[in-house]
């Protein structure tokens, strides 16, 4: 029985998980448009999901902050209150809180966080909110009003969590009749299987083994043909191993799809990011989003999420002016960043793009011979693309003021050296008040790396730079 509430408590954090990852970019696209109504409830119907479930598991902290947060999104739905960034900013602190509270369940730890806070901040942005109708005023005091919408949406008791759970949770609880919707999607979904990523590398590293008999059967198959080339035996040989030849490259091919993982999975943190950071710098960017779909090896993803946060970062920060400042040079008010992946051969390609101040050479000359990193003489013969590249040495900074966000000097080191042990590069395209672009180029995938075989007298050499 206890391995069983294991298992449901694992597919609860999966659930919860997806659905918070889902949710910050949905907010931000929801604070762009307004009051769109799909979007609403989508993220109203994550919210209620979370909140009844973690209901029927007895998960009461996660159960507060979600309803409070779904009493809210309610009341936005219902056209009782319009969207605004006040109202955004409580939610996403919920969301954070949520996730922490998630953490804790997953790795079977006790939460000691004090939710209060949050608590007390969403019931302060449902009774500031700006109401989409005019409302008769009304003497309310704040407990008052948080004990009436509780009246109205209360959050679940485990006995009424067990009916809105059943649909996530059916095998804890026999007795609940699940309907015959609920019975159809089920066997739709058993199509996915969650498998844990270290038996795909076995079976990732087992096709390797075989890829290589494979290639000394191949070896091993020519020379025979070539010596006993007519004999029946070596011909069938020969068809064989062509035959396990194109199998085995299909079975290579197919391990290496499993690994596979689309760029959304560290591309959905961004829109909340930079959302974030704009607000705290007291600027307006615009994020845009090309390539999510885009599939890469889960090495890739694993790695590439601090490089690219690095890059964004420096992009809010460094190159995107305030608004002033781009009015006064006759740019839009508001600034933009594109982030656009594709794949390129065999290589996957990520562009970011701002169109801010770009990145000005004389200043990071003249900065790179004040720290010392190269004397007068030698700035003056080095090209503007190698002036730039010295913004990847470790502590070079152009900021003269240190803020939270960078001016410190870390950040774009570490982007090279990442990027470098995936085996990828950068490189950086800028224009003076036009923008920057990061260009960072990676391998398809980390999982197998080919290469030609070349053979010098008695000695074979394999060549892997047929990759580059």
């Amino acid at each position: 029985m206890a391995d069983e509430m294991d298992e449901i408590i694992e597919e609860f954090v999966v659930e919860a998980e997806e659905i918070l990852e889902r949710l910050d970019p949905l907010f931000v696209e929801l604070e762009q448009k307004g009051q769109d109504p799909e979007i609403i409830n989508e993220i109203f119907r994550g919210m209620h999901t979370l909140k009844g479930a973690a209901g029927f598991l007895g998960f009461q902290n996660v159960v507060d902050v979600a309803h409070r947060a779904e009493t809210i999104l309610k009341k936005i739905r219902e056209g009782e209150m319009t969207i605004s960034p006040e109202i955004t900013d409580a939610i996403l602190k919920a969301t954070d809180i949520l996730g922490v509270l998630i953490g804790h369940i997953k790795a079977k730890e006790e939460a000691t966080e004090d939710i209060s806070g949050v608590l007390q901040l969403l019931d302060n942005a449902l009774l500031s909110a700006p109401s989409a109708e005019t409302p008769k005023k009304q003497e309310i005091k704040p407990s008052e009003e948080v004990e009436s919408k509780a009246e109205e949406e209360k959050p679940p008791q485990p006995e009424e969590a067990v009916s809105q759970s059943a649909e996530h949770f059916p095998e804890a609880e026999p007795k609940v009749s699940i309907p015959k919707e609920t019975q159809v999607s089920k066997e739709k979904e058993v199509s996915t299987l969650r498998v844990d990523v270290s038996r795909i590398d076995k079976v990732m590293d087992l096709a390797g083994e075989i890829v290589l008999a494979r290639n000394r059967l191949l070896n091993l198959a020519n020379k025979l043909e070539a010596k006993y080339s007519g004999d029946e035996h070596v011909e069938g040989l020969v068809e064989t191993t062509a035959f396990l030849d194109r199998v085995t490259s299909d079975l290579q091919l197919a391990v290496m799809k499993m690994r596979m993982q689309p760029l959304q999975k560290v591309f959905a943190k961004f829109p909340r990011m930079v959302r974030d950071l704009a607000r705290s710098l007291g600027k307006e960017i615009e994020l845009e989003i090309i390539g999510e779909d885009t599939e890469v090896d889960k090495s890739v993803i694993e790695h590439i999420g601090d490089p690219l946060v690095h890059i964004i970062r420096n992009s809010i920060d460094h190159g995107i002016e305030s608004s002033d400042e781009r009015i006064q040079k006759g740019k839009p008010a508001k600034g933009k960043i594109v982030i656009n992946a594709y794949q390129k051969g065999t290589q996957i390609v990520i562009d970011i793009l701002d169109d801010g101040k770009g990145i000005d050479v004389e200043a990071v000359k003249a900065k790179a011979i004040t720290k010392g990193i190269v004397t007068l003489e030698e700035a003056e013969k080095m090209s503007d693309e190698a002036i730039i590249n010295l913004i990847f040495l470790p502590g070079f900074s152009t900021k003269e003021v240190s803020t939270e966000v960078s001016g410190r000097g870390v950040g774009m080191d570490v982007v090279k050296s990442n990027v470098a042990k995936l085996n990828g590069y950068v490189e950086i395209f800028t224009e003076k008040d036009k923008g920057t672009t990061f260009r960072i180029s990676l391998p398809l995938t980390l999982a197998i790396m080919q290469a030609m075989m070349v053979q010098v007298g008695e000695e074979i050499y394999a060549d892997s730079s047929v990759n580059d």
